[in-house]
């Protein structure tokens, strides 16, 4: 069984707030980067994941969110792609399996935690 994992640590790139704050919220800039993911490699995919990873300090507590989209690249082969994200102790799995479309997207929302672990396999 096929796994590639990334970790991001928070900072990478700017991005606008994901969700409004308000004036008595206290929300520091947030960061936010989009990466692929590819199982086993690129030219040989068998599942693949785009994701976007966004953090934020809201009332001093670190926070982090993820947003995905997955992909099953090979029809009939038996094969899920199984995208799981760990946020401090939140965790969540989801599955797509239709290779005819993308999944739609999928939204962790906002969980305690400086980065976000983000997996991929093929199941």
């Amino acid at each position: 069984m096929s796994v590639a994992s990334l970790v991001f640590a928070a900072g990478l790139l700017g991005g606008a707030p994901a969700s409004a704050a308000t004036s008595s919220d206290d929300v520091t800039a947030q960061a936010c980067t989009t990466k692929d993911i590819y199982v086993p490699n690129k030219p040989n995919r068998i599942v693949s994941m785009r994701y976007t990873e966004c953090q934020r300090t809201y009332n001093g507590v670190k926070q982090s969110s993820t947003a995905m989209w997955l992909w099953d690249n090979r029809e009939g082969d038996g094969k899920c792609a199984v995208g799981r994200v760990t946020i401090g102790s939140w965790k969540y799995k989801w599955q797509w399996c239709d290779a005819t479309k993308p999944s739609p997207k999928y939204i962790s929302g906002w969980h305690n935690g400086a980065d976000a672990k983000v997996t991929l396999e093929a199941a």
